[in-house]
């Protein structure tokens, strides 16, 4: 989109006929036809690829290593489906339809995982005025994978633990047993 510098001119009125404060009403009266333009007009053609690129300078470096990693990983999946795309042409059901797509092939938490990158790189664009407020195509239904457990999970009793504890060696037993009294995850 090329924007060309129109210099235009308009007599308020004589001098002599005007104070300060009606010229600056007048003029105020004038531009405001010229400045009332929809919300984000400015940024309309500004696509993905050029959020992500701002995003990643101005606000993944405040974020936690695991989140920009979580983040990165999101963006090898959405860059290629919606890079190239200007953010204000994003709809729902482009989402949908990537979301669909992506559970094809990942599990339902990965997909919710991408929908939340995919959710909080328009949330930003709405906080910088890239899309006007309540257009989020994120937000609201969108029907995505059932979450269910993939493994079943196992839960070892009181005894075996004890058991499990006293046939390690030192430094093992002491770190087992360290994660499990603590309720530590094994990530």
């Amino acid at each position: 989109m090329i924007f060309l510098e129109v210099k235009k001119t308009k007599c308020l009125g004589r001098v002599e006929d005007l104070t300060l404060t009606e010229a600056r009403k007048e003029t105020a009266r004038f531009l405001q036809a010229i400045n009332d333009v929809e919300p984000g007009i400015e940024h309309a053609e500004k696509t993905l690829n050029e959020l992500i690129h701002r995003w990643r300078r101005d606000v993944k470096p405040n974020l936690k290593p695991s989140a920009q990693e979580s983040y990165e990983w999101g963006l090898k999946r959405i860059i290629p489906r919606f890079g190239p795309m200007p953010v204000s042409e994003i709809e729902k059901a482009d989402v949908q339809a990537f979301l669909t797509g992506a559970s094809r092939e990942l599990a339902p938490e990965s997909v919710y995982d991408l929908k939340n990158r995919l959710s909080g790189l328009l949330s930003t664009a709405e906080d910088w005025g890239w899309l006007q407020r309540g257009v989020h195509p994120v937000r609201g239904n969108l029907t995505l994978p059932r979450r269910e457990p993939t493994r079943i999970k196992r839960i070892i009793k009181p005894e075996q633990f004890q058991n499990l504890v006293m046939a390690l060696e030192e430094p093992y037993s002491t770190i087992v047993m360290l994660a499990g009294l603590s309720g530590m995850r094994k990530g």
